[in-house]
């Protein structure tokens, strides 16, 4: 979602976007640089994309894509907007352009043809620090030649408040530095690359996205059966390798050291969004969040952490370790009501409008005081509180 509702940044250049939205191969890059404004860290500089061949010349871009939110995001276009022509319009052009994209995850992203989605860096998956990539970045020995250059500027950041301090700046830039020297190669890539992990939240996005792109191609009278077929078999996937049958969860699993990576995050229930477990197994999976440390049970937060609260590790105020984040949440919130826990849903939705209300529409929040943290005036977070509004408005008419 990112690189969906952060582009009115001056880091990015919207008249590139539409330009240059996907590469060659259906890849679309998180970000796309305006020429403009040179302070963004870190910048094409540190990427080397557009050496790749894959990027239209003099447009400049990272190397790594995120959660593919597009076709969910705009899936009832037709209906919401007064102007039909204009949204069948819009639909018909932006159609094969996710489809593409989504080609692109299936191909070249899939190393052992299980139908599960790889990502090759911690930013792929949208959640930057989170405890998921302790063990596998830990596992990384080798170092990159421009690490200390990237440590200074994000001290440089943290100092501003604007970022929690990182810890992993080495390994975030060596896994930069090799996805270059591959020029950007995803087979290379794939052989020789040491993270590649089958995300819970990336994959449980995509499915849900690629039933929603089935529905957009039923409104343009298109074929549908690949994005059920698609659906069908990344559902199976997920719940053959990434369910635990033991701890009655979600866990991503990383493909290089062969193992699943337990930790307690609220990514494992992301799975509820897709509708991805069945009766049953959704069942056993909201037994397990309720009874862990995610204030679902005495409801004593301003919202869902993003970390088990109860873990030694958790952290309130850090990014991606335990605060609040409102996407996240709107997630959530979906998924068990689709599992019959309306009340749970009312509550998530009805705090989210809350914090935003008292505190502002900040990136993240403080899970006990409900401080808005990061970035201010945060896109997504009003994009989601706009949509909650819109919603329960909607219910009351």
């Amino acid at each position: 979602m990112r690189y969906f509702l952060r582009n009115t940044s001056a880091a990015y250049d919207r008249t590139a976007f539409g330009e240059a939205c996907f590469a060659s191969d259906g890849f679309l890059p998180h970000i796309i640089f305006n020429p403009e404004y040179t302070h963004h860290f870190p910048g094409p500089d540190y990427w080397n994309a557009d050496n790749s061949g894959k990027v239209p010349s003099g447009i400049f871009t990272s190397g790594i894509s995120q959660p593919s939110v597009h076709a969910t995001m705009i899936v009832d276009s037709a209906k919401l907007d007064p102007d039909k022509e204009r949204a069948l319009s819009f639909l018909k052009e932006i159609y094969p352009k996710l489809k593409k994209l989504h080609d692109f995850y299936f191909t070249w992203r899939d190393p052992e043809a299980e139908n599960l989605v790889s990502i090759v860096h911690p930013w792929e998956s949208g959640l930057d620090n989170a405890p998921l990539w302790d063990e596998p970045l830990a596992a990384i020995t080798d170092t990159s030649e421009w690490a200390l250059s990237m440590q200074e500027k994000y001290d440089e950041i943290a100092e501003q408040g604007e970022r929690p301090k990182r810890t992993y700046i080495e390994k975030y830039s060596y896994l930069i530095e090799n996805l270059y020297k591959n020029n950007y190669d995803w087979k290379k890539i794939l052989e020789n690359h040491p993270f590649i992990i089958q995300g819970v939240l990336f994959n449980s996005i995509l499915c849900k996205s690629e039933l929603d792109l089935g529905k957009i191609a039923e409104v343009l009278e298109y074929d549908t059966h690949v994005h059920h077929e698609r659906a069908e078999n990344l559902k199976t996937a997920i719940n053959k390798k990434l369910f635990d049958e033991n701890e009655g969860i979600y866990y991503n699993f990383d493909l290089k050291h062969q193992k699943h990576i337990k930790r307690d995050t609220i990514f494992s229930y992301m799975p509820l969004f897709a509708g991805i477990p069945d009766k049953d197994r959704g069942a056993v999976v909201l037994d397990t969040l309720r009874t862990h440390c995610f204030c679902i049970a005495d409801m004593d937060c301003v919202a869902i952490p993003s970390y088990d609260m109860c873990q030694v590790d958790f952290e309130r105020e850090f990014y991606w370790r335990g605060p609040v984040w409102v996407n996240i949440n709107w997630y959530i919130a979906q998924g068990v009501r689709q599992y019959g826990e309306a009340e749970l849903a009312e509550w998530i939705e009805n705090s989210l409008i809350a914090l935003t209300d008292r505190y502002g529409f900040y990136e993240y929040y403080d899970p006990d005081s409900g401080r808005g943290l990061g970035a201010k005036d945060f896109s997504w977070t009003a994009a989601l509180i706009i949509d909650l509004i819109a919603q329960k408005l909607s219910s009351e008419n």
